[in-house]
């Protein structure tokens, strides 16, 4: 996990947080998820987004609740990369780097970002998301998102299935 780039990188201004209603659509797709490699179902990726056999991920992974958002950005702000930290579990998890974890919740949450190598500026952008309680709930365009790319994966599975009677 690589924990150790948050403190690589020196901008520790306050960032104002920006929420979008629609859903964040100019990051880069997610890199191949372990579902998106299942060529039994079909694979919906979009701005980040990935829906596949019944799950809506980014980066492999789902939204996290508030307090693990919160117990990441602690453990990032403290440094500390433990194998047995419980609070860490995420990223050992899903096998991801902390900056895709940071994104892929920035995106879940509707919280805009632009790309960025700094860890630093995508925790800062969480810690004022939790300031501001933005991840109390997945937003209203995150969820109608999540349901164009399920009528999408339908169409698709649909197709699919007609092919193979």
């Amino acid at each position: 996990m690589a924990l150790d780039e948050a403190k690589s990188d020196s901008p520790d201004t306050e960032i104002e947080v920006t929420v979008s209603e629609e859903p964040v659509h100019n990051q880069a797709p997610a890199q191949t998820s372990p579902t998106t490699q299942n060529p039994t179902f079909p694979v919906v990726e979009r701005y980040g987004f990935t829906y596949t056999n019944g799950s809506f991920t980014s980066n492999g992974m789902g939204p996290m609740p508030e307090d693990k958002i919160r117990a990441l950005v602690a453990v990032i702000d403290k440094n500390t990369v433990s194998e047995d930290d419980p609070r860490a579990w995420d990223a050992k998890l899903y096998e991801v780097t902390t900056k895709e974890l940071l994104e892929a919740q920035l995106r879940f949450y509707g919280i805009w970002f632009e790309t960025t190598p700094f860890t630093r500026i995508l925790v800062n952008l969480l810690r004022n998301g939790l300031s501001s309680g933005q991840f109390c709930a997945i937003p209203a365009s995150t969820k109608k998102f999540e349901d164009e790319l399920k009528a999408e994966y339908e169409k698709k599975l649909q197709g699919t299935n007609t092919h193979r009677a």
